[in-house]
Formats: C-alpha cells, sequence, structure tokens
C-alpha cells in the first residue's frame, strides 16, 4: 500500500516549488505525477497554495519583462506591445480576412481505391 501524505507535508513541497507538478512529486517522493497531482487537489488549501506558486511565478516573469523594458529594450517592448495590445500592434493589425478563410475546416474526405496492380 502506498504511502498517505499529510497536508501539511503537501503544502510544504508546494512551497517554492513554481506551481510545477512534477517538482512537488520530487518532493514527496511520490511514484507519479498524477499521486502529487491527487494529493495537490485534495485540500483547499493546497490548491490554493499550489495556484498561488503560479501566479507567484508569473508575476516574476512580468516583473523581469519590464525592467528590461525599462531599460530599453526595443525588441521585448515590441514583444509586450504585441500581445498587450495586440489590435493596434500586431503584425496582422488592420487585416481583416474573408469569412471563408476564418470558418473551421471540418469537413473529413476519405478515398478507398480498392484496385490492385
Amino acid at each position: 500500500m502506498g504511502k498517505g501524505y499529510t497536508k501539511a507535508q503537501v503544502l510544504k513541497a508546494i512551497e517554492t516549488s513554481g506551481g510545477v507538478m512534477a517538482v512537488v512529486q520530487r518532493r514527496l517522493g511520490c511514484a507519479s505525477w498524477e499521486t502529487a497531482r491527487k494529493y495537490v487537489e485534495k485540500w483547499k488549501e493546497t490548491q490554493a497554495a499550489f495556484l498561488a506558486e503560479g501566479c507567484i511565478v508569473n508575476d516574476l516573469a512580468r516583473s523581469v519583462i519590464i525592467k528590461d523594458i525599462q531599460e530599453g529594450n526595443v525588441q521585448t517592448a515590441k514583444w509586450w506591445l504585441e500581445r498587450r495590445v495586440r489590435e493596434e500592434f500586431s503584425d496582422k493589425a488592420g487585416i481583416t480576412l474573408p469569412p471563408e478563410s476564418t470558418a473551421p475546416d471540418n469537413t473529413l474526405r476519405i478515398e478507398i481505391d480498392d484496385t490492385t496492380e
């Protein structure tokens, strides 16, 4: 039978994991990623802690990007604007695609050739 983990153990494993389940798995010593996920999802506190870890990493990444922009990196500024102000700064800004090109292609055609040569 597998080892059970306490809420405190799971919270400790989540701490500074960056919201990466494989890190939690390794810290707990779980045999599988799915087991780690099961324990993270078991309690509301562990769910919230794991979500918060992911948000912390996202905030850190944003702060690095913003610092780079503040230091004058034009490429990073362009990248940011292309994503954050897409309608104005995207490469596709001002281009309207015809309706037929935006419709999903969900037609499947199968040809069976029973001829033998």
